[in-house]
């Protein structure tokens, strides 16, 4: 069964929320690139180091001269608007993969194949878990009933073990 476009999501016909000015490499002097979605300033240090050592300097999304490519979280762009980029415009992210590397869509995505699948579809691979605060008391219970089990706590939206900590 096909899903029909959500409004504002999956509408090709939606303009994006920047600039589609044709931009050619050089044609300013310099490669233009931008920052989407919500970083703290401190994973940006690398990036921004990177992009300098490359020549590109840091604009906005909404710069009328454009941008070659875009920094940003996974869903820092929305599927419609991957079909507005230009030839030129890179992007860091595919569309939807932010599914992959956030935790807590990952393990849900996996539970709706499990059960969609059922218990010989192969999705008895990964670990059980407890997504907080809605999971807490399910968690509690597991653990005074398995006092000798090992946790694994991660933080929601950090990374590179970030906040990562093992509980007993």
């Amino acid at each position: 069964q096909q899903q029909q476009p959500q409004q504002g999501v999956d509408d090709p016909k939606r303009q994006p929320q920047w600039s589609t000015v044709p931009l050619a490499d050089n044609e300013h002097g310099f490669r233009r690139w931008v920052v989407l979605g919500s970083w703290l300033p401190r994973q940006l240090v690398v990036v921004r180091e990177v992009f300098r050592k490359l020549r590109f300097v840091e604009t906005t999304k909404d710069d009328p001269l454009g941008w070659h490519v875009a920094w940003g979280t996974g869903g820092a762009l929305k599927k419609f608007q991957y079909a507005h980029l230009q030839k030129h415009q890179k992007f860091n992210h595919f569309p939807c993969t932010h599914e992959i590397g956030d935790k807590d869509d990952l393990y849900l995505n996996l539970e709706r194949a499990r059960e969609a699948t059922g218990p010989e579809g192969g999705f008895d691979f990964y670990p059980k878990t407890y997504l907080l605060p809605a999971g807490r008391q399910k968690l509690l219970r597991a653990m005074e009933s398995s006092p000798d089990k090992m946790f694994i706590v991660k933080p929601k939206y950090a990374a590179r073990g970030e906040g990562v900590r093992m509980l007993q």
